[in-house]
């Protein structure tokens, strides 16, 4: 289990300040930026596609040979949490980076790294109106109107982001929540 050991550490050592966040594009030309770095070391490849068509990449660094000690690291769960993303993308280019060092490091072990398992949520972070969506798109009645899949965020004020809510108040009344979605 040295060896996995070893991984670990490496993938908590410190990761650089990035200026901005990747979008679904930018994160699938960074990825396949890192694939194209090293012959036979990392493999991209589409895992599935979201609702809405937008691809689930998993990049595979190391043999991937079967019945051999492996990690997975999955990021982006939560539509929120993008700066997972950037942390598993930052670690990934670092080992490009260090291509001998990665190869002695996963001598007989495998990476697998999903950057972003919900690339609905993370759109909709990225998108105008910004909103912070934790799930993937469902089929769901969130107004309790009878139809479904008709209730997306509106931007009223035309900022650009979703930021006051009403909601139902103890004494049947709407009042507003001003906490931000």
């Amino acid at each position: 289990m040295p060896v996995l050991r070893g991984l670990l550490v490496a993938l908590l050592l410190a990761v650089p300040a990035r200026a901005e966040y990747h979008d679904a594009s930018a994160l699938e030309g960074a990825l396949r930026d890192v694939a194209r770095q090293d012959g036979g070391l990392f493999h991209l490849t589409e895992l599935t596609r979201d609702a809405d068509g937008t691809p689930v990449w998993m990049m595979q660094v190391g043999p991937g040979e079967a019945h051999a000690p492996a990690v997975l690291v999955v990021a982006g769960l939560d539509g929120r949490d993008v700066l997972g993303t950037e942390l598993a993308l930052s670690h990934l280019e670092g080992l490009a980076a260090a291509t001998d060092s990665a190869r002695t490091l996963l001598d007989g072990a495998t990476l697998y790294v999903i950057p972003r398992l919900n690339p609905y949520g993370a759109a909709r972070f990225f998108g105008k109106p910004q909103a912070a969506i934790a799930g993937t798109r469902g089929e769901q009645d969130s107004d309790g109107d009878g139809l479904v899949g008709e209730d997306d965020v509106e931007d009223l004020d035309g900022d650009g982001r979703i930021t006051l809510m009403r909601v139902a108040g103890p004494e049947g009344t709407w009042v507003e929540d001003g906490g931000v979605l």
